[in-house]
């Protein structure tokens, strides 16, 4: 706080026009010292405000970049949380991948499914063997049929031959029986012709049903071709299925078993990945602590260092006020308080704990002083109207 320096009183001499008795020798000399000690106090505190302005410049200082400092820690603690919540995203997808590929691994067959899925296509394979067989058998028996059928045709073939003949030697009995109608050879060639119509009748019979056991046989032979032949298409098409299923089957797992090797591996991959970003984020938890530590550390610090040089500066100015209320009030100054003032060193007090006791200490005290500034002013300001008005009386005089 910088005070006016008040009017110097006027001094003895320059009344001398005014009437009024000179002081002594002892009274001047002693006004001449406490002007000299005045004058070298106020120097004293001219420079005392200067250093302390300086000193106070040099804290303003230290506390702007201590300041910077703490926007700078703050800064990086709101870029590591920003990592740290990155990563922790990080790992929620990661997480959800995994419970993703658990859930697909829980739809994929597991041992049993492909020990059926191998039953099965045992059971499949044995199947078109015994299919496989009987369409061997059915071939076998179409070929006795079709053996048969030759035979039979072969003895048709006899038969119509035989017939042929009959009929051929049926026509010469018949030219010869009407050169010898009315002899005994034509009675026996007629008991021949009539034997031998019996036998061709006989032999035409026999030739009915041979062909129609030769049409029976056909037709049974030509059912028996179909239906083998059928089922040798259905048997085909069956295994070709089969086949065509199994290969299937066995790539989906081969696929499955390339899939299922492809997810452990990424299991293993997102397992070290999850580790790794626990680590990052334990780190980044440490670091954001550090960080918050270091700002309540630094903070604190600033603050104890900047109420103990408001409790120095009140000293002194207390001690200020001090002197100037006893220099205004014409009593001796007691110079100790300035030189108590100056010989304080505000840093002993840094180790002083900080708590809300002293803080109402600290506010009481500086509501004192400022009581006590005003004090001054009142004393100052009635001091200088007393000095005016005897200068106007001397002036007058």
């Amino acid at each position: 706080m910088m005070f006016n320096k008040p009017p110097r009183p006027p001094r003895m001499e320059d009344c001398a026009n005014c009437g009024r008795p000179k002081s002594s020798e002892g009274r001047s000399s002693a006004l001449e010292q406490l002007e000299r000690k005045l004058g070298s106090v106020e120097y004293e505190l001219r420079q005392h405000k200067l250093e302390t302005n300086r000193q106070l410049m040099a804290k303003q200082h230290e506390l702007d970049e201590t300041i910077e400092n703490l926007r700078l820690c703050k800064s990086n603690a709101d870029d590591w949380r920003i990592r740290f919540e990155q990563s922790q995203k990080s790992l929620d997808e990661t997480r959800q991948k995994e419970i993703t590929l658990q859930r697909y691994l829980e739809h994929l067959p597991t041992s049993e499914t492909n020990e059926q899925n191998r039953l099965e296509l045992r059971h499949l394979r044995s199947e078109n063997e015994r299919l496989r067989d009987r369409v061997g058998r059915y071939q076998e028996e179409a070929g006795m049929l079709n053996q048969e059928l030759n035979d039979k045709g072969k003895c048709l073939n006899s038969s119509k031959l035989r017939e042929e003949m009959l009929s051929e030697e049926l026509r010469k009995c018949q030219n010869e029986l009407e050169k010898f109608a009315d002899s005994n050879t034509a009675i026996k060639l007629q008991r021949e012709l009539n034997s031998t119509l019996a036998d061709k009748q006989q032999l035409q019979s026999d030739l009915d049903n041979a062909y129609k056991v030769h049409e029976l046989l056909k037709k049974r032979l030509k059912m028996a071709e179909d239906k083998a032949r059928n089922e040798s298409v259905i048997n085909f098409e069956k295994s070709s299925r089969e086949e065509e299923t199994i290969a299937a089957l066995r790539r989906d797992l081969n696929d499955k078993d390339d899939m299922i090797g492809n997810l452990h591996m990424n299991i293993k991959e997102l397992s070290s990945q999850r580790e790794s970003v626990l680590k990052q984020n334990v780190v980044m938890e440490n670091r954001i602590h550090e960080l918050e530590a270091l700002n309540t550390k630094e903070m604190s610090k600033l603050i104890t260092s900047l109420l103990v040089q408001m409790t120095a500066c009140s000293d002194e100015i207390k001690a200020i006020v001090k002197f100037c209320q006893q220099r205004a009030l014409r009593k001796e100054p007691d110079l100790s308080l300035m030189l108590a003032a100056r010989s304080s060193s505000p840093e002993g007090t840094l180790k002083e704990n900080i708590s809300i006791k002293v803080l109402e200490d600290r506010l009481q005290d500086i509501r004192a002083l400022r009581r006590e500034i005003d004090d001054l002013k009142d004393v100052i300001c009635t001091q200088y109207a007393e000095e005016m008005g005897d200068n106007m009386v001397c002036n007058q005089q």
